[in-house]
């Protein structure tokens, strides 16, 4: 299935549709890109980002809409609806579903905040933009010129910049009395990104570090940060954590089932020891506990995400604004589901034992995904420890500390 993916300001017709049909036609797009993601994940690992296949697919298959304003034609998904779709792709390829939650949770951003003249040029093109950076909001240098400024800086963790068509990055222009913030969208052709992304898991996403020097940036391309939603619903009033924590889980629990599901079928013929007759690991009863706990964990995290990601939306339009007390429960969820996963992939392998760790079996590269994973800020003990404090009736907290 190929989802024309919306392309002008116009365009609404998803805005007629049910939340059930949006969720049918979104995994139905998955399913169908999902063959070329599984087949493209080995060359995004030996090239360190997204093959042009793998993006070529991405963006045609319509997904990028997921976060996309219903009034611009998009998909606007709730947090469960999002999590379904982001875990489903990472099922296929953990490093795709990785760039896709980049993709989608900034070009829903943006699209909700650039004003009319800025929002305009962002979807000029045939296609949506692919859209990455964010940069761990580190703030370049912003200068005031003619129509727009002028930024320079350093960024890192640019997650799926290979064929991208944007960078979101944070600016502080300090020529005023007063240092003001800006959230800037720069052209990819006003970057250089570095050749870095070097590292144990994550191969595939390209996440390399970027610059700037004196790049232009037009005043519509430019708002005050933290930005103001100018369109789109109650998934926009929500935080930075509630807006977007629930995706690293989405890709570490998609990938583990994935592994499981592959350690279930090495099982039925691989066997250990150095018997005659040796039991196949299939038929062994610690194996089948671990594998039958396994999978009822992954269940109760999956159950857990969908539950809090329909409640934090829900919460957002009942007081018309962030539900600070559900979003610091979203990113507890979200750190526990990511930290059970990493859990089981330990056992998966270990009960794979020499033929799943070699270099480039799923196996071995989602364990190494998936621990890469938890290393991402949203994903932290001290989310679990916030959550304690908020419900024992402690406001002052912060749900990005």
């Amino acid at each position: 299935m190929k989802m024309a993916a919306p392309s002008k300001v116009e365009r609404s017709g998803t805005g007629f549709m049910t939340r059930k049909e949006r969720r049918q036609a979104l995994l139905a797009a998955v399913d169908a890109v999902a063959p070329v993601l599984s087949a493209e994940a080995p060359d995004a690992e030996k090239q360190r980002h997204l093959t042009p296949a793998a993006i070529t697919a991405l963006q045609a298959s319509g997904l990028l809409a997921l976060k996309l304003p219903l009034e611009l034609g998009g998909f606007e998904a709730d947090n469960a609806l999002q999590y379904e779709v982001i875990e489903r792709i990472a099922y296929h390829s953990t490093a795709a579903a990785w760039c896709m939650f980049i993709y989608t949770d900034i070009l829903g951003k943006v699209a909700s905040t650039l004003p009319d003249d800025g929002l305009a040029d962002l979807l000029a093109g045939q296609d949506l933009p692919l859209t990455c950076g964010g940069g761990g909001l580190i703030p370049g240098s912003l200068v005031p010129v003619e129509g727009g400024y002028r930024i320079s800086g350093r960024w890192i963790y640019g997650s799926g910049n290979s064929g991208s068509d944007f960078f979101m990055v944070l600016g502080i222009d300090e020529t005023g009395p007063e240092p003001e913030f800006k959230l800037c969208v720069v052209r990819s052709s006003e970057m250089s990104v570095d050749d870095n992304w070097h590292v144990v898991g994550m191969r595939g996403t390209g996440s390399s570090d970027y610059r700037a020097d004196n790049a232009f940036i037009p005043s519509s391309m430019a708002v005050p940060f933290p930005p103001v939603p100018l369109r789109g619903g109650a998934i926009f009033q929500l935080g930075l954590m509630g807006y977007s924590a629930h995706t690293i889980a989405s890709v570490a629990i998609g990938g583990t089932l994935r592994a499981l599901d592959e350690i279930a079928r090495m099982a039925e013929t691989k066997a250990r020891g150095y018997s005659k007759n040796k039991t196949p690991l299939a038929r062994r009863g610690v194996f089948q506990t671990f594998l039958g706990r396994s999978r009822l964990s992954l269940m109760a995290m999956r159950a857990m995400m969908l539950e809090v990601g329909e409640r934090i939306v829900a919460d957002a339009e009942r007081i018309g604004g962030n539900p600070l007390a559900t979003e610091i429960e979203s990113r507890a969820a979200a750190s526990l589901a990511t930290q059970t996963a990493v859990d089981i992939m330990s056992g998966i392998v270990r009960y794979s034992g020499g033929e799943g760790a070699r270099a480039g079996h799923l196996i071995e590269r989602t364990m190494r995904d998936v621990q890469m994973a938890q290393t991402h800020f949203y994903i932290s003990d001290s989310a679990l420890e916030l959550h304690g404090r908020s419900l024992l009736g402690e406001t002052d907290l912060d749900a990005a500390s």
